[in-house]
Parts: C-alpha cells; sequence; structure tokens
C-alpha cells in the first residue's frame, strides 16, 4: 500500500514539474533588500550582496538621477556625482571602502555586463515576433543614446544571429579605438511571470544570455588613459531611458566610464532602469 502511494506521489511531482506550476509563481519582493538586488535575483544573479551604509551617510538610492550630471564637477566617490550633494569627504572615503567589498569576480555571471527583460507575453504574438519586438526595442534606444552622446551610426551588415548591427563613430569611440560596432541579439525568451516588484503578470524572459546590445570595439589598443574601449556611463543611461520600465541593464566594477574623458571607471556594480541608477545599498530604515 505504501509503494502505491509513494508511487502516487511522485507521479503528482513529476506532472507538477512539466506543468511549470513552481516556475510560474513571482519571486517575492524582499523589503530589506534593495531594488537593484531584488530585480538581479529574479534574473539569475547568485553573488551579488548589498552594501550597509553606516549610520549618517546618504542612502544614493534616495536621489532622482534621472538626467548625467558632469556640469556640477566630477567627485571620485564610486556612487558618482548625481549623487554626491549631501556627501562630506569622510562619507566618500566609507563609500570607497564599500566599493571594494562589494567587488565582484570577472569569472562570474555577476562580474559581467548584461541586458535582461521580463516582456509582457501581450506584446508578441509568438516567440520569434518576441524577437523582433525585443529587437526593434534595442534597436530605438541605441539609435536614441548615439544622438544623446553626439556620436554619428550607419547601419551594416550584422553578423549571424543578430538582428541589427550599426557601425558608428564620435562619443568615446576615439580614433585609437575605431571602428566601433553594436550588434543587436535578441534570441528566444522563456516563458514565465515576471517578479512580485514588477507586478508578477505573465511574462516572456529575456536572460542574460539571450540579449546583447552593448556599444563595442575590434580593436584592444588603449587609449592615451591606458583604457581599452568601453561605454560611457552617459550612453548606457540614455540607453536605458529610452527602454521600457522592464529592461535593465547591469553594470559590473570597472566597466563603464563616468565622465566625458574617461579616465574614471565605475567601482560597484549597478544597475540601470529607465535613466535612472540603481545602488546595490540595503534600504534605510524609517
Amino acid at each position: 500500500m505504501k509503494k502505491h502511494r509513494l508511487a502516487a506521489v511522485t507521479a503528482i511531482v513529476v506532472v507538477s514539474l512539466l506543468s511549470g506550476c513552481g516556475a510560474n509563481k513571482p519571486m517575492p519582493y524582499k523589503e530589506r533588500q534593495s531594488e537593484a538586488w531584488n530585480i538581479t535575483r529574479a534574473a539569475g544573479f547568485t553573488r551579488l550582496e548589498d552594501a550597509r551604509l553606516p549610520e549618517g551617510v546618504s542612502d544614493p538610492n534616495a536621489y532622482e538621477a534621472t538626467d548625467l550630471f558632469w556640469d556640477a564637477g566630477y567627485i571620485s566617490s564610486p556612487f558618482w556625482s548625481a549623487v554626491t550633494t549631501g556627501f562630506t569627504a569622510p562619507e566618500e572615503v566609507v563609500l570607497n571602502a564599500l566599493a571594494v567589498l562589494m567587488r565582484v569576480s570577472s569569472t562570474t555571471k555577476d562580474g559581467r555586463k548584461g541586458m535582461f527583460a521580463w516582456m509582457p507575453s501581450d506584446l508578441a504574438e509568438n516567440e520569434e515576433d518576441a524577437r523582433r519586438v525585443m529587437g526593434d526595442l534595442l534597436t530605438k534606444a541605441s539609435l536614441a543614446a548615439f544622438a544623446e552622446v553626439g556620436a554619428t551610426s550607419a547601419t551594416s551588415t550584422p553578423p549571424a544571429h543578430a538582428l541589427q548591427s550599426f557601425s558608428w563613430s564620435g562619443g568615446n569611440c576615439t580614433p585609437v579605438h575605431a571602428p566601433c560596432y553594436l550588434n543587436v541579439q535578441a534570441d528566444a525568451p522563456e516563458k514565465t511571470v515576471s517578479p512580485a516588484m514588477l507586478g508578477g503578470y505573465p511574462a516572456l524572459f529575456f536572460s542574460t544570455d539571450t540579449l546583447w546590445a552593448f556599444p563595442h570595439t575590434a580593436s584592444a589598443t588603449k587609449d592615451e588613459n591606458g583604457h581599452e574601449f568601453s561605454p560611457s556611463a552617459e550612453w548606457v543611461a540614455a540607453f536605458s531611458k529610452a527602454l521600457p520600465e522592464w529592461v535593465f541593464v547591469y553594470a559590473p566594477p570597472k566597466y563603464i566610464y563616468i565622465d566625458k574623458e574617461n579616465k574614471q571607471a565605475n567601482q560597484t556594480p549597478v544597475v540601470f532602469s529607465q535613466g535612472r541608477v540603481k545602488f546595490f545599498v540595503k534600504p534605510s530604515k524609517g
């Protein structure tokens, strides 16, 4: 009798797994963690952790960093000029110390750049249509970002698996780095539901392995500052600002340059969403 009961239970478990019941529950939002932590954890990042700010240090996530900010003068805080208005020199030291604690290995998913999205299912009729819709969004956002940074672009023949390709110049594509390119890629998404943070709607999830639209160059030559090419924060912010709220861009430490002269890279991992910067910092109590 016990054997039959065990077999029945096993069959139920197998059916449940095949039907995807467990996978269709939205990932809950953890109030004690940052938005950056919640959204990257839902996307499959496992090694990123929030930093805890000491008492009296301003929470960078409390600022409306919707536009870029060099005109006010750059301060070498890892949280950048947009959120340094209320910082004192000792606070900047603390934040730089936190940056060291928040570094992640470049050999892990958490140490590599990426973008991910939970497209509402009703925006596409099928998988191929979803790829087309996503590709169009990334293409339009890329062109908007090029215009924002004063770069010029032209369409070129896309490589295999890419939906669209551009060659571009200007911005931070210096003669040393040229030629510069951008390929738009959107591979097959996965049927799921969005995390609770986004509402838990039926979604098509594009992981970091399926989406790509980052500026790059074929040259590994370093510029006069000793840097290989990397996108500017201005470009990434403009790119994300032109995308829906369900698309996110993740930048690991030292991936994007945050001043116009490409002299300083981000020291902490961050997430861009509709032009805003989300930091891995535990929410302030209150």
